[in-house]
C-alpha cells in the first residue's frame, strides 16, 4: 500500500475497495489539498474524508459503479505554504473540513538565514527519525491487515483532564468570550478528537510492538493537551493577525481612545482607560483582551510602536 500524492475524494473509493477502508495522502505540495480538500474553492463531495478522519461508515453510489461500503480511516499529511492554512478557513465555511485537521506553521526565517553558515542535523535526531521512517515503511511494504488492528484505550483519569481541558475553554466560547468566534467555536468542538489522535500517535512513535489491547500512559495525554491549548492559543493569534478574526466594536473602541491621546498611550494606560468601556466591560478577561486588540491594530499598522515604549495613532489612518 502506497501513500496517496494526489486525489479527488471520489476517486478515493477506488483506494478504500483495494485496501479495505485505509488510505493515506502525503505530500509535499499544494495541489494534495486543491483536489483532496477543494482548498481551491470546487466543491466536492468530501464526505468520505469526515468519516475517514473518524473512523466513520460510508456508503457510496456512482453512475455505472458500485462505490466502497464500509468503516474506513484515513490520514492525510501536507506539507505547503502558509498561504494553505489560511485557503483551508476561508473555504471550509461550515462544513467541518478545517476543523478536523491540526494545522503547524514554521518560524518564517527568511530575511535572517546565513548561506554560508550550513547547520548539520543533529546526529541523534536523524538517528531516531530514520528509524522511525523504517518502521512506517514496514507498514506500508507489508500492507493492511485487519486482524493486526489493536485496540488503545484512554484511563478513566485521563478522561477527567481531558474534561477538565473542555471545560476550561468552554467558559471562553460564550459571547463576548475570547473565542466567540464560529471558526474557534468549531475548531475547540474537536477539542477530544485531536487530543486522543495526538495521545495515541505520540505512544505510537515510541511503542512500535504494543500490546493487542492497552492503555496509552498518561504521559502522552497530558502531552497532547499541552499540545492542544497551544494550538488553540496558536489558531486564534494567526487568524486575528490574517484578519480572518476581528472585533470591530472592540477595534473602534481602542482606536478612538488614540483620537482623543495624540500623544500616544502605553499599555497599561489603554488597559485602564479601556477595560470600562462597553466594548470591554463584561469580559472574563478585559484586560488582556485590550491587550490583544491593540496588537491586532499595531500588525495592521493602525498604531505605531514609539521608542517611547508607547503606541500611537498612524497620522495616515483616519
Amino acid at each position: 500500500m502506497s501513500p496517496i500524492t494526489s486525489a479527488t475524494p471520489e476517486s478515493l473509493d477506488d483506494v478504500l475497495k483495494q485496501t479495505g477502508g485505509i488510505a493515506i495522502a502525503i505530500s509535499s505540495e499544494q495541489a494534495l489539498s486543491n483536489s483532496l480538500l477543494c482548498s481551491s474553492g470546487k466543491k466536492s463531495n468530501t464526505d468520505v474524508i469526515y468519516a475517514g478522519r473518524e473512523g466513520g461508515y460510508i456508503r457510496t453510489n456512482r453512475v455505472g459503479r458500485v462505490g466502497y461500503s464500509g468503516y474506513c480511516s484515513m490520514t492525510i499529511c501536507c506539507f505547503a505554504q502558509e498561504s494553505l492554512v489560511q485557503k483551508m478557513i476561508e473555504t471550509s465555511h461550515d462544513t467541518g473540513q478545517f476543523e478536523r485537521f491540526i494545522t503547524i506553521i514554521e518560524p518564517d526565517r527568511v530575511g535572517s538565514r546565513d548561506h554560508l553558515n550550513v547547520v548539520l542535523p543533529d546526529k541523534e535526531l536523524q538517528e531516531t527519525y530514520e528509524r522511525k521512517f523504517d518502521f512506517f515503511e514496514k507498514v506500508l511494504d507489508e500492507g493492511f491487515h485487519p486482524d493486526r488492528l489493536i485496540t488503545l484505550h484512554i484511563a478513566h483519569s485521563d478522561w477527567l483532564n481531558i474534561h477538565h481541558l473542555e471545560n476550561e475553554f468552554e467558559v471562553q466560547l460564550k459571547a463576548g468570550g475570547k473565542y466567540a468566534h464560529p471558526i474557534m467555536c468549531r475548531f475547540i468542538s474537536k477539542l477530544r478528537m485531536h487530543v486522543m489522535s495526538l495521545s495515541c500517535n505520540l505512544f505510537l512513535l515510541e511503542e512500535q510492538a504494543p500490546d493487542r489491547s492497552c492503555y496509552v500512559p498518561s504521559e502522552y495525554v497530558l502531552s497532547a493537551i499541552y499540545m492542544m491549548r497551544q494550538l488553540i492559543e496558536g489558531l486564534h493569534t494567526y487568524c486575528i493577525s490574517r484578519g480572518i478574526i476581528s472585533n470591530d466594536e472592540q477595534n473602534r473602541t481602542v482606536f478612538d481612545l488614540f483620537v482623543k491621546h495624540t500623544d500616544g498611550l502605553k499599555m497599561h494606560e489603554i488597559k485602564k482607560k479601556a477595560e470600562g468601556l462597553r466594548a470591554f466591560k463584561d469580559l472574563p478577561d478585559a484586560r488582556k483582551t485590550i491587550e490583544e486588540v491593540v496588537r491586532y491594530l499595531a500588525m495592521n499598522n493602525v498604531l505605531l510602536w514609539t521608542n517611547g515604549s508607547s503606541y500611537i495613532k498612524n497620522p495616515l489612518v483616519v
